[in-house]
């Protein structure tokens, strides 16, 4: 990708400002963006993000406002989203799955 503001021919990332002005990560200080791997739908009232260290009105719950919200409370409990494998979000082993269902390890 070119930037248009400083010629740089290898720009990652480049922002346009309406009149037709560009900066790109060189010119403009443009760093990564960090985006959260975290299923965030809209807005909502989350009852397991829980913890009792926090002020009384958030130990029986938490108003989850975005993604970046969401991961530094799951982050701040050690927690993580998993994938669903009945809907196919989580890759499965499907030998490793008949081994293990055959050994009597339950319904995995």
């Amino acid at each position: 990708m070119r930037c248009n503001g400083c010629g740089n021919e290898h720009a990652y990332r480049v922002r346009i400002f309406g009149l037709g002005l560009e900066e790109c990560d060189r010119c403009g200080g443009l760093g990564n963006v960090h985006v959260p791997d975290v299923y965030f739908k809209e807005p909502y009232w989350d009852p397991n993000l829980a913890h009792p260290q926090r002020p009384w009105e958030c130990k029986r719950g938490v108003y989850v406002e975005s993604k970046a919200h969401k991961m530094r409370l799951m982050r701040e409990q050690d927690l993580r989203e998993c994938g669903d494998r009945v809907h196919g979000a989580r890759v499965e082993d499907k030998a490793r799955l008949r081994m293990a269902r055959e050994q009597g390890h339950g319904p995995l």
